[in-house]
Protein backbone atom coordinates (compact mmCIF):
# COMPACT_ATOMS: atom_id res chain seq x y z
CA UNK A 1 0.00 0.00 0.00
CA UNK A 2 1.20 3.49 -0.84
CA UNK A 3 1.75 6.21 1.66
CA UNK A 4 -0.52 9.20 1.69
CA UNK A 5 1.26 12.35 2.80
CA UNK A 6 -0.65 15.57 3.23
CA UNK A 7 1.26 18.84 3.43
CA UNK A 8 -0.01 22.20 4.69
CA UNK A 9 -1.17 23.27 1.21
CA UNK A 10 -3.08 20.02 0.72
CA UNK A 11 -4.73 20.41 4.11
CA UNK A 12 -5.86 23.91 3.07
CA UNK A 13 -7.34 22.49 -0.15
CA UNK A 14 -9.21 19.86 1.86
CA UNK A 15 -10.55 22.43 4.34
CA UNK A 16 -11.70 24.72 1.52
CA UNK A 17 -13.29 21.83 -0.38
CA UNK A 18 -15.14 20.48 2.64
CA UNK A 19 -16.25 23.98 3.62
CA UNK A 20 -17.75 24.66 0.19
CA UNK A 21 -19.22 21.22 -0.55
CA UNK A 22 -19.95 19.71 2.90
CA UNK A 23 -18.61 16.47 1.41
CA UNK A 24 -16.02 14.32 3.20
CA UNK A 25 -12.62 14.02 1.56
CA UNK A 26 -10.51 10.88 1.81
CA UNK A 27 -7.46 12.23 -0.04
CA UNK A 28 -6.20 15.16 -2.07
CA UNK A 29 -3.08 15.86 -4.10
CA UNK A 30 -1.79 18.10 -6.85
CA UNK A 31 -0.89 16.73 -10.25
CA UNK A 32 0.56 19.34 -12.62
CA UNK A 33 -2.24 21.86 -13.32
CA UNK A 34 -4.87 19.79 -11.49
CA UNK A 35 -6.01 19.11 -7.96
CA UNK A 36 -7.37 15.61 -7.46
CA UNK A 37 -9.90 15.10 -4.67
CA UNK A 38 -10.85 11.57 -3.61
CA UNK A 39 -14.22 11.81 -1.89
CA UNK A 40 -15.60 9.25 0.53
CA UNK A 41 -18.02 6.64 -0.78
CA UNK A 42 -21.46 8.14 -1.38
CA UNK A 43 -20.20 11.75 -1.28
CA UNK A 44 -19.66 12.45 -4.99
CA UNK A 45 -23.07 13.97 -5.72
CA UNK A 46 -22.79 16.27 -2.71
CA UNK A 47 -19.24 17.24 -3.75
CA UNK A 48 -20.26 18.16 -7.29
CA UNK A 49 -23.24 20.19 -6.14
CA UNK A 50 -26.37 21.19 -7.97
CA UNK A 51 -25.57 21.90 -11.63
CA UNK A 52 -21.86 21.41 -10.75
CA UNK A 53 -21.82 24.75 -8.92
CA UNK A 54 -19.37 23.52 -6.28
CA UNK A 55 -16.82 22.50 -8.89
CA UNK A 56 -17.09 25.76 -10.81
CA UNK A 57 -16.73 27.72 -7.57
CA UNK A 58 -13.61 25.75 -6.57
CA UNK A 59 -12.05 26.19 -10.03
CA UNK A 60 -12.54 29.96 -9.79
CA UNK A 61 -11.03 30.18 -6.31
CA UNK A 62 -8.10 27.79 -6.86
CA UNK A 63 -7.47 28.69 -10.51
CA UNK A 64 -6.76 25.02 -11.22
CA UNK A 65 -8.58 22.14 -12.84
CA UNK A 66 -10.43 19.92 -10.39
CA UNK A 67 -10.83 16.16 -10.70
CA UNK A 68 -13.22 14.34 -8.37
CA UNK A 69 -13.12 10.60 -7.83
CA UNK A 70 -15.36 8.61 -5.53
CA UNK A 71 -13.48 6.13 -3.36
CA UNK A 72 -14.54 2.51 -3.12
CA UNK A 73 -13.12 -0.35 -1.08
CA UNK A 74 -13.84 -2.59 -4.07
CA UNK A 75 -10.78 -2.14 -6.27
CA UNK A 76 -12.63 -2.84 -9.54
CA UNK A 77 -15.21 -0.18 -8.73
CA UNK A 78 -12.53 2.28 -7.64
CA UNK A 79 -10.71 1.82 -10.96
CA UNK A 80 -13.98 2.37 -12.83
CA UNK A 81 -14.46 5.57 -10.80
CA UNK A 82 -10.96 6.76 -11.72
CA UNK A 83 -11.78 6.32 -15.42
CA UNK A 84 -15.35 7.61 -15.11
CA UNK A 85 -15.07 9.71 -18.30
CA UNK A 86 -14.45 6.65 -20.45
CA UNK A 87 -16.63 3.65 -21.33
CA UNK A 88 -15.07 0.67 -19.55
CA UNK A 89 -16.12 -2.81 -20.67
CA UNK A 90 -14.55 -4.76 -17.84
CA UNK A 91 -11.98 -4.60 -15.03
CA UNK A 92 -10.18 -7.82 -14.11
CA UNK A 93 -7.79 -8.13 -11.17
CA UNK A 94 -5.13 -10.84 -11.26
CA UNK A 95 -2.26 -11.80 -8.96
CA UNK A 96 1.26 -11.32 -10.29
CA UNK A 97 3.57 -14.33 -10.32
CA UNK A 98 5.26 -13.12 -7.12
CA UNK A 99 1.89 -13.30 -5.26
CA UNK A 100 2.81 -10.00 -3.58
CA UNK A 101 1.09 -7.62 -5.95
CA UNK A 102 -1.77 -7.46 -8.39
CA UNK A 103 -2.48 -6.27 -11.89
CA UNK A 104 -5.70 -4.66 -13.09
CA UNK A 105 -6.63 -5.17 -16.72
CA UNK A 106 -9.01 -2.47 -17.89
CA UNK A 107 -10.83 -3.54 -21.02
CA UNK A 108 -12.01 -0.79 -23.35
CA UNK A 109 -13.14 -0.53 -26.92
CA UNK A 110 -10.14 -0.17 -29.27
CA UNK A 111 -11.35 3.24 -30.47
CA UNK A 112 -11.25 4.54 -26.87
CA UNK A 113 -7.86 3.07 -25.96
CA UNK A 114 -5.85 6.13 -27.03
CA UNK A 115 -8.15 8.51 -25.14
CA UNK A 116 -8.05 6.51 -21.92
CA UNK A 117 -4.23 6.32 -22.02
CA UNK A 118 -3.92 9.99 -22.97
CA UNK A 119 -1.21 12.05 -24.62
CA UNK A 120 2.20 10.90 -23.32
CA UNK A 121 0.26 8.40 -21.14
CA UNK A 122 -0.94 11.29 -18.95
CA UNK A 123 -4.28 9.69 -17.99
CA UNK A 124 -2.78 6.27 -17.32
CA UNK A 125 0.03 7.74 -15.19
CA UNK A 126 -2.50 9.69 -13.12
CA UNK A 127 -4.64 6.56 -12.64
CA UNK A 128 -1.59 4.60 -11.51
CA UNK A 129 -0.63 7.35 -9.08
CA UNK A 130 -4.12 7.39 -7.58
CA UNK A 131 -4.39 3.61 -7.26
CA UNK A 132 -0.89 3.29 -5.79
CA UNK A 133 -1.82 5.62 -2.96
CA UNK A 134 -4.12 2.81 -1.71
CA UNK A 135 -2.71 -0.50 -2.95
CA UNK A 136 0.14 -2.13 -4.83
CA UNK A 137 -1.59 -2.72 -8.11
CA UNK A 138 -0.56 -1.94 -11.65
CA UNK A 139 -3.01 -0.96 -14.38
CA UNK A 140 -2.94 -2.09 -18.01
CA UNK A 141 -5.36 -0.99 -20.69
CA UNK A 142 -6.47 -3.81 -22.98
Amino acid sequence: MGTIKLNDQTMRYIALFEGITNARIKDCFENNDMIVFIVDTGQLKKAIGQKANNIRHLRRILKKNIKLIEYSTKIEEFIRNIFYEFPIKNVTIKEKNDNKSQVAYVEVDMRDKGKIIGVNSKNLKLAREIINRYSQIDIFIT
